[in-house]
């Protein structure tokens, strides 16, 4: 029975197998997990392309935050070498894939103020009549909906928040310092978002990346455009438009241009507002003022003429 538990030829095995077989074990073991980790990074890098080429930004962001949280961020330099260019090349193909939402549909009117959305890629501002009605929709589910909704952002928040402190690359700060400015714009929480955006703008400089610049940067200009600070905006669309000519893409430069030359008609017409009451007011004085320099004049010609009889 002893036999059969512990065999003999496994004891004499076990003692004369030396240190450098084990060391030549553990290093195909680690070859094999290398090996495998190549084949599941190019596996990823065929689903980012593919995700940008579906055109769904929103996914092809969760796919990103998850396979970076979940699977990278546990590699080891022995297990994953080129880890850095990994991370380099899926959050350019991020930064991409938000640079191609920057397309104007066609046969849109931009100077009317309800298309203003379509321009700076914002969402549409939903009006909801919160009247009770017989048979409409709960107000209730509506609620709640929206409540899974920010409990979501919160939590993703946290993550990002977590990941930021310990990011050693600096491109990797910038996406993620970018994704909180996002999820900041998606809760209504606009200081906040222009805070962070200016803080990713800075970091996407030291690592010289020009597409996360340009992508901070347009977020700055659309949180001025929602709030319609057209002053605040021109200066934004300015530095979009010489990362633009920078990044030599045609279709951004056009499209920055055109933002360009919408906000200065807003800007326009709001200084026309702003000085027709201005014209109003020194119409009126005077309007106000001439009858009663006639009047005075009459008297002083009156006056004179009594004093020549």
């Amino acid at each position: 029975m002893i036999h059969a538990k512990n065999p003999l030829y496994h004891r004499h095995h076990a003692r004369h197998l030396s240190e450098k077989e084990w060391r030549r074990r553990r290093e195909m073991h680690l070859f094999h997990v290398e090996y495998q980790t190549r084949r599941d990074c190019l596996r990823m890098l065929r689903e980012v392309r593919d995700r940008r080429r579906a055109g769904n930004l929103e996914k092809l962001s969760d796919y990103v935050e998850d396979i970076m949280s979940s699977h990278i961020q546990l590699k080891t330099w022995r297990t994953l070498p080129w880890k850095w260019e990994f991370l380099n090349d899926v959050y350019n193909i991020l930064a991409l894939a938000h640079l191609d939402r920057c397309a104007l549909p066609r046969n849109v009117d931009f100077l009317e103020p309800q298309n203003r959305y379509l321009l700076y890629l914002l969402r549409p501002e939903r009006y909801r009549d919160m009247a009770m009605t017989f048979g409409g929709p709960n107000m209730y589910l509506e609620m709640a909906r929206e409540e899974r909704v920010h409990s979501r952002i919160n939590q993703k928040l946290e993550q990002l928040e977590d990941r930021l402190r310990h990011s050693r690359f600096a491109i990797e700060r910038a996406y993620l310092l970018f994704e909180i400015a996002r999820c900041h714009f998606k809760e209504a929480r606009y200081d906040k978002c222009l805070e962070i955006s200016r803080k990713a703008f800075n970091v996407a400089r030291s690592c010289n990346s020009l597409v996360w610049r340009f992508n901070s940067v347009f977020l700055v200009c659309q949180v001025h455009a929602l709030l319609n600070r057209f002053e605040r905006l021109k200066e934004s669309l300015a530095k979009a438009s010489q990362l633009a000519q920078d990044l030599r893409a045609l279709h951004l430069v056009a499209f920055i241009s055109i933002c360009i030359n919408v906000n200065n008609y807003d800007l326009a017409m709001r200084r026309m507002r702003q000085s027709e009451p201005q014209v109003r007011r020194s119409r009126n004085r005077s309007t106000g003022t001439t009858p009663a320099l006639s009047s005075t004049s009459g008297l002083s010609l009156s006056g004179g003429s009594r004093l020549v009889m």
